[in-house]
């Protein structure tokens, strides 16, 4: 006992980690800036901000190039201003970016222009940019059918609604149509997240409407049953009104069927 008491009570030797050298000319990336982005077609730059903590002098920042695609060239080095905060990188873009196809950058500041001791350090920044040409189209009035068994209601909940329409792909798109009232859902007690993109295409002889994807999850989360998802099951052209019948439904099962109402109040 006394031998294993003696042997817990010797001083060990260590060595304390090192200060950070750059305590207080750290740099790091913006964490407000999106890890994606849509971009025009017409678009040929693209920039990634970057900030440091000591705004004295002019300085210019070596960076790592980890991953790039082969349509960007990415500078490998950034210069600040004296007295400015942030910097930016002008990503070039060139013109055989294909539309519809995500593309990927990666950039790294070195270790040693960073702190590692701060739980905020963000050094590497990722980003996927996609071009696309869906441009504003015309305004509807959405009636979202699911609402009226939802709330008991005598008729669905309405409210405006923005098309997109992309002359590449042929393709209508509205934009997480069924969070556009989310103050509504709130006050229901149901909570909101982003819910998925309905992308349509309309046959012009038939009026038949068919989806990109006929699994979409609405962003709606029920307060009792949690994610709602919508399934289509049919679409078509009726009188001028477009129609999109859903299966509602969450991990316990199906509320059943309702119809979408979309009709055109302005085209662009």
């Amino acid at each position: 006992v006394l031998a294993l008491f003696s042997a817990c009570t010797e001083e060990v030797d260590y060595s304390p980690a090192k200060p950070s050298a750059v305590a207080e000319t750290e740099y790091y990336f913006n964490r407000a800036q999106s890890t994606s982005a849509v971009l025009a077609l017409t678009e040929s730059e693209y920039a990634i901000i970057i900030e440091r903590a000591n705004t004295e002098n002019e300085v210019t920042l070596n960076l790592y190039v980890n991953a790039v695609d082969s349509v960007f060239t990415v500078p490998e080095s950034v210069t600040f201003a004296s007295g400015e905060k942030t910097a930016e990188i002008k990503v070039a873009i060139n013109d055989k970016m294909e539309p519809f196809k995500d593309y990927k950058i990666e950039v790294t500041i070195p270790e040693e222009y960073t702190n590692p001791y701060k739980e905020d350090n963000y050094s590497t920044f990722t980003a996927n940019l996609i071009k696309e040409d869906y441009a504003p189209y015309a305004k509807a009035i959405y009636s979202w059918g699911f609402t009226q068994m939802l709330f008991d209601l005598s008729e669905p909940l309405a409210y405006y609604q923005e098309i997109e329409y992309s002359e590449i792909l042929g393709c209508y798109r509205m934009v997480s149509p069924w969070t556009t009232i989310s103050d509504v859902y709130v006050g229901a007690g149901c909570g909101v997240e982003k819910g998925g993109n309905v992308v349509f295409a309309i046959n012009e002889e038939t009026g038949e409407i068919t989806l990109d994807n006929a699994t979409i999850l609405s962003g709606l989360i029920h307060p009792s049953y949690g994610s709602v998802t919508a399934n289509f099951e049919a679409g078509a052209v009726q009188d001028g009104v477009l129609l999109f019948q859903y299966k509602w439904t969450v991990a316990a099962g199906s509320f059943g069927s309702a119809v979408d109402q979309v009709e055109i109040a302005e085209i662009y």
